[in-house]
């Protein structure tokens, strides 16, 4: 099951979503629009490289934001 678990996620729909604590991809009528994870200084390659690639390579949502609170720095991929 691809389940998405971002710190924050955005879903376009006009309906309502199963979703409670992870968003079920298979089980759900909408696709994600937007994931959006804060790096913590200790694990970034986590969100940059291992994320980066899950969202946007294997469940194709088409924007990814990084968050880098330590730098308030803002990236935003699509």
């Amino acid at each position: 099951i691809q389940r998405v678990v971002p710190d924050n996620l955005i879903v376009v729909t006009g309906g309502r979503i199963r979703a409670t604590i992870s968003f079920n991809t298979p089980f759900e009528k909408c696709r994600p629009l937007m994931a959006m994870e804060y790096v913590s200084e200790g694990n970034a390659r986590k969100d940059y490289v291992d994320n980066m690639r899950r969202y946007q390579d294997d469940l194709k949502i088409p924007y990814y934001l990084l968050f880098e609170p330590h730098k308030r720095e803002l990236a935003v991929f699509k």
